[in-house]
């Protein structure tokens, strides 16, 4: 009887795939694939993008090249331009000759709009071309340029470690620092010579050079790749742009024989892993090229990076050598380079040793393998699994490790640094460890950390132990003008430090209380400084704009702590410069910025609002905190009221606005206008005005509430904004657009669309 519901469940599912699989072609060729018509088409390509076909490793690079050639005929890039570029990523990985990527460059340049899917393609193509380059060198060493030589001086920081790791640095100095210098002299001397250049201005040009790198056919320059430079940020195409610059540069200076340069890219710009990461079967590249760039041993060199990103912790360079080094050394690592790993990690801070344990956690081989779930895989992880062909290690070494890991994990141990140790003995399965999970049930004051560590007791060895008492979460109750804020959903962040927080959504109940893991404040040698709660975003505004900072719990304290929040609506009394009526359909705005406290950025802790209303003579804005505000109020047709109002002593303000005359200009530029497009210069009676009140969004502005007088605005040519690095030479020319504002002071004036464009 207990059988039948497992084979009824069966059938069902055998009949499920069945009926499933009724309506479905049968593929087992590349021709099955390009005899279907349409959707069915288009269906069966996004699965051998996924992998889900079963088939696609049957496929050589000459049958997924007839499958692009269908989607470009078919004009796949205005139907499904994701779909193509994931195709093209997945023909790239087959490609397997060098003269074919010449043919799919020029391809891909010729692709109409769309630079955002171009990058990632490009990017593919490059991922290729250095995959067959090295295998081609491993036939015949490439030759190298010569580097001029260079001394190294010594961080005296460095004198801390023993002398096996500071030759490692020096080794990582002596790779990198031929890049560095490159990359100075670029920042340095092409801006200020002028030399960068627009890409959204020039796209045509840059698709050209990428072509020019895949195809060889002619010598294309690491210094012509280099000026390029894409305006915006993440989400609008530079984050594309960047790797893709990244790749070009290496590919560049590769063809160029400038190996030690590359050999910087390789080793500190995060933005071109991707040529060594993304592709499983290009998983040790990396140190295959550092190895052909130099004499030095790839290991040490990777070793070094991660002593110069301890001696220059919290730099955003520096946590991008550490990732970078880290990957290199579980692709590649051996018995060497997991000694030098072992000793740094063992003089590691508490942050830094967390990493090094998910990292030489992989250079243990497991007791046991049975099927089950890697939790290093299915959380946060260092970098990715070490390849099945990768270089042994010896029993001693691995002892080694899991000794020092279970010394890591103790009742002393930070939180972090102990859910790091729990996980890599989970992976091991080892029956030396047993004792160190003994003890963190019942001697770490973490609930999560024994908990998690008597349930691998128990998964594993089938051991029960009770996990004694511990201290619960810490307890908020949050008031807003003494009433509860209950069932909202508020922002919780927890300071380590003036660089770093952990950030979170959080849930009031019906009490307005919200519990705080009692983790982030065990065991930190770094001690929590600061937690703060913010309102959370509902709507286009905060409904109550809170950021306050909550005071600290002790140690052994299980107390609820209170945080008492006061708001108070800011009451403006507006003595308005003209007749009521004459604002009929406008609007009045208030930008109303908190103060900082504490040490946390800005941003981070900062109760602000914009609020917009139509124009009365008594106008009241939402909730705000109780705080020191720096107010901004625009009205049209008057000149802005800019001042600093403290609501905890007076919420209530009478501002008398100043007539003045708005000014509205359209700016028409070439085709392939920059979004960016400067302030220009306002001149009075022949004199500059240095300080205007203007808004502006993309190529609209408006200068704010000007005095009568005779006024000339000038529009700078692209030649003298060329220096700040978002637009390009001989784009457009200097304009000067003369007007004059009479005594009547007329509400606005539009001086309707000023064309720049180069005829």
């Amino acid at each position: 009887m207990r059988k039948c519901p497992r084979i009824l469940l069966g059938s069902l599912l055998i009949f499920c795939w069945f009926s499933a699989g009724l309506g479905a072609a049968k593929i087992e060729s590349v021709d099955d694939i390009l005899a279907l018509q349409g959707d069915e088409f288009y269906r069966v390509v996004g699965d051998l993008c996924e992998g889900n076909s079963g088939v696609d490793k049957n496929f050589s690079a000459d049958d997924e090249l007839k499958i692009f050639s269908r989607l470009m005929k078919e004009k796949a890039y205005v139907r499904d331009g994701d779909l193509l570029t994931r195709f093209f990523g997945l023909l790239c990985r087959k490609v397997d000759r060098l003269e074919t990527l010449p043919l799919l460059a020029r391809e891909i340049a010729n692709l109409p709009g769309d630079s955002y899917g171009k990058a990632f393609m490009f990017q593919s193509l490059f991922d290729a071309k250095l995959r067959l380059t090295l295998r081609e060198w491993e036939k015949q060493p490439p030759q190298r340029a010569g580097v001029p030589p260079f001394s190294v001086s010594a961080d005296v920081q460095l004198k801390k470690y023993p002398a096996e790791l500071q030759l490692a640095w020096t080794e990582f100095f002596l790779a990198v620092n031929p890049y560095r210098k490159l990359m100075k002299q670029y920042m340095e001397q092409a801006r200020d010579d002028g030399k960068i250049i627009s890409f959204e201005l020039n796209e045509n040009k840059f698709w050209t050079l990428m072509v020019d790198l895949v195809s060889g056919e002619r010598s294309a320059k690491a210094e012509e790749v280099l000026p390029y430079w894409r305006t915006g940020m993440v989400g609008t195409g530079f984050d594309s742009f960047s790797p893709l610059k990244a790749k070009a540069t290496f590919i560049a200076l590769v063809d160029e024989g400038r190996l030690q340069e590359a050999a910087g890219v390789v080793l500190t710009d995060w933005q071109n892993r991707g040529v060594f990461y993304e592709v499983e079967e290009n998983r040790g590249l990396r140190a295959r090229f550092l190895q052909h760039a130099g004499t030095w041993n790839w290991g040490s060199v990777a070793v070094g990076g991660l002593v110069d990103a301890e001696l220059n912790d919290g730099n955003y360079e520096a946590d991008k050598i550490r990732h970078i080094c880290l990957e290199m050394l579980v692709e590649s690592g051996g018995e060497h380079e997991v000694k030098l790993l072992l000793a740094l990690a063992e003089q590691a801070t508490d942050r830094q040793v967390t990493e090094y344990i998910k990292v030489l956690a992989k250079f243990v081989t497991p007791e046991k393998k049975d099927d089950w779930i890697d939790p290093l895989r299915q959380r946060v992880m260092a970098c990715e699994d070490r390849p099945a062909n990768a270089e042994p290690i010896s029993t001693g070494m691995q002892t080694a490790i899991v000794k020092f890991i279970c010394t890591k994990a103790d009742a002393n141990s930070d939180v972090n640094v102990c859910q790091a140790a729990i996980w890599a003995m989970q992976r091991w399965r080892r029956d030396d460890t047993r004792e160190t999970l003994r003890e963190l049930v019942m001697q770490h004051p973490s609930q999560s950390i024994a908990k998690e560590a008597a349930q691998t007791l128990k998964t594993w060895w089938d051991e029960n132990v009770e996990v004694p008492p511990k201290s619960g979460p810490v307890r908020y109750r949050i008031l807003v003008n003494g009433k509860l804020y209950a069932n909202r959903e508020i922002t919780l962040l927890v300071c380590e430090n003036d660089k770093s927080y952990s950030q979170s959504n959080e849930q009031t109940d019906d009490n307005g209380e919200v519990k705080v893991s009692r983790d982030y404040f065990l065991n930190r040698k770094e001690p929590v400084w600061g937690v703060i709660f913010r309102a959370k975003n509902e709507g286009p505004f905060f409904d109550i704009p809170f950021a306050v900072q909550a005071p600290l719990p002790r140690d052994d304290g299980d107390e609820l702590l209170s945080v008492d929040i006061s708001t108070k609506p800011l009451e403006l009394s507006l003595g308005l410069p003209r007749e009521l009526k004459e604002y009929a359909g406008r609007k009045i705005t208030v930008c109303a910025n908190g103060p900082d406290q504490g040490k946390v950025r800005r941003d981070e802790l900062q109760a602000w609002r914009r609020f917009s209303a139509d124009i009365a003579e008594q106008v009241a804005t939402p909730a705000l905190m109780t705080e020191k505000y720096h107010v901004y109020i625009r009205l049209p047709g008057a000149q802005s009221w800019n001042g600093e109002v403290d609501v905890s002593k007076n919420n209530r303000l009478k501002i008398d606005f100043k007539k003045g005359t708005d000014v509205l200009c359209r700016i028409k530029t070439t085709p392939d206008d920059p979004w960016f497009f400067p302030l220009p210069e306002l001149f009075k009676d022949g004199m500059k005005v240095e300080d205007f009140d203007a808004d502006y969004n993309s190529h609209t502005k408006i200068l704010c509430g000007l005095s009568p007088g005779k006024y000339t605005l000038r529009f700078p040519s692209s030649e003298e904004w060329v220096k700040t690095g978002r637009i390009t030479k001989e784009v457009w020319p200097a304009k000067d657009v003369s007007f004059e504002i009479s005594e009547a002071l007329p509400m606005e004036i539009d001086l309707g669309e000023i064309d720049l464009s180069v005829k």
